[in-house]
């Protein structure tokens, strides 16, 4: 089997895809984002300190989307499993 190199402009193009295809199904991102509280402890610890800073539950979840995303961008970027950076 061949090895066959991507270039970065592929990879580009795949980037732009995957955050186009988020951004189009924002409501299901805020679902993955709730999912994600109870897994994800760099998006729980987000979401609770802003709880703590009064906003509300709605907003703390619109606050942790674009997290989601970069995790999710950073993940096929680097091609590597998901590395909590809080414990």
């Amino acid at each position: 089997m061949a090895y066959s190199r991507v270039s970065s402009h592929d990879q580009r193009k795949d980037l732009e895809r995957l955050l186009e295809i988020l951004s189009l199904h924002g409501a299901w991102l805020a679902v993955l984002v709730e999912q994600e509280l109870g897994h994800n402890p760099d998006i729980q610890a987000q979401y609770q300190r802003l709880l703590a800073n009064g906003k509300t539950k709605m907003q703390a979840i619109g606050a942790a989307m674009p997290k989601l995303v970069q995790i999710c961008f950073g993940v096929v970027k680097h091609q590597s499993e998901y590395q909590p950076q809080s414990a």
